[in-house]
């Protein structure tokens, strides 16, 4: 902490300094906490021993808030705005002359390759009512996804829906919900989130993560590995067997569906169970993290 401390000291006046009143509650915090391990090792007694305890979760509070703010808050973005520009804009005049090359040939590459980058328009047309999927495999983190042109006037949905969506869903996850289908004048939406064994066996958890994911990290991975975390609060008495040798067999899956807003949540539901069985089957075992049908 003393550490810590002093490097906020440091970095005061900086555009990502932290709020002073931050800083102050969480020493003011920290201090309470120094001051009942000091009674408690003169006196011994439980009622000291509570007293820590009681202090302790205000700190943790106070420490994950700073660290929000440090780590996760959106206006980092301000520092690395000015060079990001400047990098865009030279990285454009240097490829200027070989936009349309570039593009032609991906767009050949694209129709030339197999599987995994199947027509997504043949594949939807088993899916009437269907816009657009996004299949995440949290074991290893990879995303398969249709292309879709935002920019064509043939786009259904806008990439600001779509975002609003993963928001939506991982807003829900976050809170302990696994499933959810919700709707807007124009669309529905559905974000689901399933467990299975090394086999391919659905698993059912053995408790509702429902108010249990209070204190995890929002879902993602770069504060730590959410998806884990929320396996261990699902399955917490698990050990080893269902065909999966313990936790480290259970994979997450999530997969968030766009539908046009006549659908029925039956046909949702029927859709999502189709798409999870067969999405790997249209689009392979990806090469990479990030797969488009």
């Amino acid at each position: 902490m003393k550490c810590l401390f002093e490097i906020l000291k440091r970095k005061r006046g900086s555009v990502k300094s932290a709020p002073s009143h931050l800083t102050k509650q969480l020493s003011h915090k920290w201090d309470n906490i120094k001051k009942c391990f000091s009674e408690f090792s003169k006196h011994d007694s439980d009622e000291h021993l509570v007293r820590i305890e009681s202090n302790l979760k205000p700190f943790v509070d106070q420490l994950r808030s700073l660290t929000r703010f440090l780590c996760l808050d959106q206006s980092v973005l301000i520092l690395l705005e000015t060079p990001g520009k400047k990098s865009t804009q030279l990285v454009y005049h240097q490829l200027k002359n070989f936009i349309d090359f570039l593009c032609i040939k991906a767009f050949k590459n694209f129709d030339l390759s197999s599987g995994s980058t199947l027509s997504i328009h043949k594949y939807l047309q088993d899916f009437p009512g269907l816009v657009h999927f996004i299949y995440v495999d949290r074991k290893t983190h990879r995303v398969v996804a249709p292309t879709l042109d935002l920019g064509s006037k043939q786009c259904l949905i806008s990439a600001d829906k779509l975002w609003k969506m993963v928001d939506m869903g991982q807003q829900y996850l976050h809170d302990g919900y696994l499933q959810i289908i919700w709707k807007d004048s124009t669309f529905s939406y559905s974000y689901f989130c399933w467990f299975e064994n090394s086999s391919g066996a659905p698993l059912k958890p053995s408790r509702t993560p429902v108010n249990a994911m209070e204190y995890v990290s929002i879902p993602g991975i770069l504060c730590g590995d959410f998806y884990q975390r929320l396996i261990s609060k699902c399955f917490v008495k698990k050990s080893g067997g269902a065909g999966g040798g313990g936790l480290s067999g259970v994979k997450c899956y999530e997969l968030y569906c766009v539908h046009l807003s006549l659908a029925t949540s039956s046909c949702i539901l029927e859709h999502t169970r189709r798409l999870a069985a067969t999405v790997w089957e249209v689009s392979g075992i990806p090469s990479v993290n990030t797969d488009f049908v």
